[in-house]
């Protein structure tokens, strides 16, 4: 067993929790565009989860804020702990309900859109489209595109899966 896992089963780490989404619209999913310093990838929209709000509020609360997506009923499916960033990722299922992808002008990622060189763009892309990029414009982690290539193939209805990356 790693350093970073026998501390979070010690429990002697202090994670980050975070909320991240997985949305559809017109056979299209919701993703991050991110250009962190010259490093290109794809990421699920989302954020941390602020003192005194749940994951599943925040999942609403950031996807709002970093695409301008409204969306409802969020539904738990992955649990992704992340020891080398110390964050526990929560995942959800949502219903799209309205707009279309852009940053909110007031968020974090808007400003830091402004001051270059770490970039955010919000974006729908066919699923499928992912898969085919991958070795030019990879997923964040591709254990996590795999989860939810699995999971669209069932329609998401799946039981909620947790693992350590």
């Amino acid at each position: 067993m790693e350093a970073a896992e026998a501390a979070v089963e010690a429990g002697s780490v202090n994670f980050q929790q975070s909320a991240r989404v997985i949305v559809f619209k017109d056979n299209q999913m919701l993703v991050m565009n991110r250009n962190k310093f010259g490093k290109m990838y794809r990421t699920l929209v989302g954020g941390g989860v602020e003192p005194g709000e749940t994951p599943d509020k925040a999942a609403i609360r950031e996807t709002l804020e970093e695409s301008s997506i409204v969306i409802r009923k969020p539904k738990k499916i992955f649990t992704e702990t992340v020891p080398e960033y110390n964050v526990v990722q929560h995942i959800y299922i949502c219903e799209y309900v309205s707009g279309e992808p852009s940053l909110h002008p007031e968020s974090e990622e808007s400003e830091s859109n402004l001051a270059g060189g770490n970039l955010y763009t919000p974006a729908w892309i066919k699923l499928d489209e992912i898969f085919k990029e991958l070795d030019g414009l990879p997923f964040v982690t591709r254990r996590l595109l795999d989860e939810i290539n699995f999971a669209f193939e069932r329609d998401f209805r799946i039981s909620p899966k947790e693992w350590t990356a």
